[in-house]
């Protein structure tokens, strides 16, 4: 991962988050609600899970964040990602992760509720920009479950990633729906 400034990865995360808003829109409540086998998630869920992992990692950028204002540690407007983030995330794009069960859906927020609950933690996550830029934020961190130890630029750029994995499986899923209407 090349060097990106806090500013290049608040836009990327911005345009994934717009392509994956207009797709999760256009899909019919009928479509969300499938569920193409017991194991797994209906899009809904998917959505839903997407909110709740958004939702975590704002707190763990605002924590991380406020440990580097309080350590006064000047940054440069560019994002330092850690080795093993690099490493890991890297590896995780070609590999099925199994969520924890803190971040598991629990079926009852509609699409509508998760995006609005999407939309407050993006707006809490753009007050913290000007943080990102003026502390060094990479000396705290915080762990996660499939790539250990990450410090907030991970985190940051964390968010994007997932939403784009997650509106991949998304397009799987409708694309499996479609044969089934088709087929049926």
């Amino acid at each position: 991962m090349s060097q990106k400034s806090i500013d290049d990865i608040f836009a990327a995360n911005d345009a994934i988050r717009a392509e994956y808003r207009e797709e999760i829109e256009a899909i019919s409540p009928e479509d969300a609600a499938v569920r193409l086998s017991d194991d797994q998630w209906s899009i809904n869920e998917i959505v839903e899970h997407t909110a709740i992992v958004f939702s975590a990692v704002v707190k763990i950028c605002r924590r991380l964040l406020a440990a580097a204002e309080a350590e006064a540690a000047a940054g440069d407007g560019f994002a330092k990602f850690s080795e093993g983030f690099v490493t890991s995330s890297a590896a995780a794009a070609r590999t099925p992760l199994k969520a924890p069960d803190s971040v598991r859906p629990s079926g009852t927020l509609s699409i509508g509720q998760s995006l609005a609950k999407m939309e407050s933690d993006r707006l809490e996550l753009e007050t913290l920009r000007g943080n990102f830029k003026r502390f060094d934020a990479s000396r705290h961190t915080f762990p996660h479950p499939a790539f250990g130890d990450m410090n907030a630029y991970d985190w940051l750029a964390l968010a994007g990633g997932h939403g784009k994995r997650h509106l991949a499986q998304i397009r799987r899923i409708l694309s499996q729906i479609k044969n089934q209407h088709t087929a049926g």
